[in-house]
């Protein structure tokens, strides 16, 4: 499964998720660069191609992530949560 991100995504991941395997197919992109579209069009994003179990991995622990650093001490969705919640629905969408 191909899913397309932005580098501040990409960089959000690899920064929060280092110890998990599925991180390598971040970093390889970030090697790679940017998508461009008819060698010419740039995307702004990084295409990462995961297995159907890994993106199910990205999202566990997206969901653990929000859990532990999304949410203030007035129970409330705070802005880090906020950018996982915008990760999460991009890997629902694919």
């Amino acid at each position: 499964m191909i899913i397309y991100l932005s580098s501040s995504d990409v960089n959000f991941l690899i920064k929060n998720f280092e110890g998990y395997s599925f991180i390598q197919h971040f970093k390889k992109a970030q090697g790679v660069g940017e998508f461009v579209v008819k060698d010419s069009y740039r995307t702004g994003k990084y295409q990462i191609d995961l297995t159907f179990n890994e993106m199910e991995k990205v999202k566990e622990a997206l969901g653990t992530l929000l859990l532990e650093k999304g949410v203030g001490n007035n129970s409330e969705i705070n802005a880090v949560g906020y950018k996982i919640e915008n990760l999460i629905d991009q890997f629902n969408n694919e």
